[in-house]
């Protein structure tokens, strides 16, 4: 039982360190159209830029635009593709904590 308390507690965390990020990256950015590098983008939503290539190369990833060598993201499609990936959990689809143990 105390791994399943650690794993909860470790998830927790780490939708509440998400969520900290996201809200930084929301506020930094303003509505409409905003065109961010590999770079800007990788360190906001803290994924290595490496990662970012090769989602790229497989099809995968938020949408962006290539001409030459240069890669931007629109940070309008990198919010559509993480709201895509939201996972849906007891306590989001109930509004409550309820007692898994």
């Amino acid at each position: 039982m105390d791994n399943i308390a650690f794993t909860m507690a470790g998830v927790q965390e780490a939708a509440k360190t998400m969520e900290v990020v996201l809200r930084q990256a929301f506020s930094a950015y303003p509505e409409g159209k905003r065109y961010l590098t590999e770079e800007e983008l990788s360190s906001i939503i803290k994924v290595p830029a490496q990662t970012l290539a090769t989602m790229r190369c497989r099809g995968k990833g938020p949408r962006y635009v290539k001409r030459g060598r240069m890669v931007r993201y629109d940070w309008n499609d990198v919010v559509a593709w993480m709201e895509i990936h939201k996972i849906k959990t007891v306590e989001s689809e109930s509004g409550a904590v309820k007692n898994l143990l």
